[in-house]
Parts: C-alpha cells; sequence; structure tokens
C-alpha cells in the first residue's frame, strides 16, 4: 500500500504544478480569447470583457485547485497510505468545485 501511496502522491503534485501553472496566464490576463485555452462559451468569445472577467475568475480557481493536489500530494507523502483515502478526495473534489464553480461563474456572468 505504501508504494501507491507514492505514486498517488507524485501524480498528485505533479498534476496540482500544472494545472497551477495553466492558470497563473488566465489569471494575469495574458490569454487573449481562443478557441483552445480558457473558459471558452459563446458568451465568452462574444465579449473580449466578459473573456478577461471569466478566464480571470477561472485562472484563481486553476491555481487554487492546484495548491490543494499539491498540498494533498504532500499530506500523503508525509502521512502514508492511512491519509490516501481522503486526501485523494481532497484532490480531485478540488478539481471539480473549481471547475464547477468556473462555470456556473461563466452563466451567470452579465455584461
Amino acid at each position: 500500500m505504501a508504494a501507491i501511496a507514492d505514486v498517488v502522491s507524485t501524480a498528485a503534485i505533479a498534476a496540482g504544478l500544472v494545472t497551477a501553472l495553466l492558470g497563473v496566464p488566465l489569471l494575469s490576463r495574458r490569454v487573449p480569447p481562443n478557441r483552445w485555452y480558457g473558459v471558452r462559451t459563446p458568451a465568452t468569445l462574444r465579449s473580449k470583457s466578459r473573456w478577461y472577467r471569466v478566464n480571470t475568475y477561472g485562472g484563481r480557481r486553476l491555481l487554487l485547485a492546484g495548491l490543494a493536489a499539491m498540498l494533498a500530494g504532500a499530506v500523503i507523502r508525509i502521512s502514508g497510505p492511512d491519509v490516501l483515502p481522503v486526501m485523494a478526495l481532497a484532490a480531485i473534489g478540488s478539481y471539480a468545485f473549481g471547475v464547477l464553480d468556473t462555470l456556473w461563474f461563466a452563466v451567470m456572468d452579465r455584461d
């Protein structure tokens, strides 16, 4: 079980790092409207101001979800396999919350 905990902790830390790094350009408004990267809805692609507002919000959520995943991975690495289920759910939950919260914001956002 310890080997599984090591793999999960490494994966959580790596995925968290990538996720956090993907959030930084969105948070700092460095990503212009496009069809590949960012929160792409018909409304955000129609309005530049909405694009930046929603993607700044989403970038912050990506950064926070990435940090939460890295923290969960670190806790698994330090504490061992006993905390694996709880921390794995915490990492997955942080991603789910970030995505759903950002989509809700995008839908509810009005110019």
